[in-house]
């Protein structure tokens, strides 16, 4: 099975567990890939 992830994911960091019939997978982005906001003055 393959999912197809909307930002790119810093392979390093991914953590897995599995707990109670529960799989757990935390995946962190790039810094490349982090949204960054812009203030905008309204008036």
């Amino acid at each position: 099975m393959i999912i197809e992830l909307p930002a790119e994911v810093d392979e390093e960091k991914i953590d897995a567990s599995y707990k109670k019939g529960v799989l757990k997978v935390v995946l962190n982005k790039t810094k490349e890939s982090r949204v960054k906001s812009i203030k905008v003055n309204a008036g």
